[in-house]
């Protein structure tokens, strides 16, 4: 089963695994992580209430038994009618608009939501936003600079082949190297494509 970062995939229980307290024992969901793992295993993260429940590990690919990729979330409805009010979910609807002729996706707590049910947003929270991109020509530029607010505040994250940066450094330091969050760690360089 085809994984990559920011993925949200449904798991087995692995008795081997120390979990967390906080860790829920109903279904088990993770998200898709950047990391070197061992072949045949997975990089996944779980994430708990708070952002202070993190919990980091890998297991093997055979232990995933779904697999929701950002770009499948982008049509969704949130139905709660008292979240429709919040930040992150106008944002998530001005973005169905702005990017509907781009392939991108839904990430972070929004993502996570979407694809889970698990009850994740909340007033607080930002949008995060991938946007897939094969080649620099893919970079929205135009919409850029004709919805300048809206992506002042979402954080998108760029992925290419080599990895993922952030769209805002990118725009705020043209000249200089970007952050590009590869498979073996973060590094700063030119060279995105």
């Amino acid at each position: 089963m085809h994984t990559a970062p920011h993925d949200i995939v449904k798991i087995k229980r692995d008795a081997s695994i120390s979990w967390p307290s906080w860790c829920p024992e109903s279904d088990l969901f993770a998200t898709v992580r950047r990391g070197q793992v061992a072949p045949g295993q997975v990089a996944l993260g779980l994430r708990g209430a708070s952002r202070s429940q993190r919990f980091a590990f890998s297991l093997p690919e055979e232990a995933i038994l779904s697999v929701t990729h950002p770009n499948e979330l982008v049509d969704q409805i949130l139905l709660e009618p008292n979240k429709q009010r919040y930040q992150v979910v106008k944002l998530y609807k001005q973005a169905q608009k702005i990017l509907v002729d781009h392939d991108w996706g839904v990430g972070g707590s929004l993502g996570f939501e979407l694809a889970t049910g698990i009850d994740t947003i909340h007033p607080k929270s930002d949008l995060d936003l991938v946007l897939y991109c094969e080649q620099k020509a893919d970079l929205p530029l135009d919409l850029v600079k004709r919805y300048p607010t809206f992506f002042d505040q979402v954080d998108l994250q760029v992925i290419t082949k080599k990895g993922g940066f952030l769209l805002k450094e990118y725009f705020q330091y043209p000249d200089k190297k970007i952050l590009l969050k590869t498979l073996a760690g973060p590094v700063l360089t030119y060279d995105l494509w």
